[in-house]
């Protein structure tokens, strides 16, 4: 849990966390056999999302009528109902790649208008109008 919590620090920018981040991917640590062929067996198996979850998640996001849970709800809502993948829906952050021109801010390389950028990455748009 540590090192997703380090890894999203460093993809906001936070200092430190890009730092801490790769130390502890150097690091070798490992559960116990016993306790993971315990945890294995207790944990729940994977399911898929049927209608029943995807209404339920829905039906509460609107409930709460916040814009963060309404849209909540219609991702859930296009991501069940197109079979698309979350990250289809919402969009992700990418890398830019370096520029190659002189000019000292690679930001400004391909950067279109109304594009979500941060340091030297993206915001990959998932459904838009």
């Amino acid at each position: 849990m540590l090192s997703i919590l380090l890894n999203y620090g460093a993809e906001l920018g936070l200092p430190g966390c890009l730092e801490v981040a790769q130390v502890l991917e150097r690091m070798t640590l490992r559960v116990p056999k016993d306790i993971r062929a315990v945890w294995k067996v207790k944990r729940p198996d994977k399911l898929a999302m049927t209608y029943e979850h995807a209404s339920a998640t829905v039906k509460e996001g609107l409930a709460r009528k916040t814009r963060r849970h309404r849209s909540v709800a219609i991702g859930v809502a296009a991501q069940f109902e197109f079979t698309l993948r979350q990250i289809d829906v919402i969009g992700e952050w990418e890398k830019v790649a370096a520029c190659r021109h002189s000019s000292p801010e690679p930001s400004s390389a391909g950067a279109r208008c109304g594009v979500l950028a941060c340091a030297s990455k993206t915001w990959r748009r998932g459904l838009s109008t």
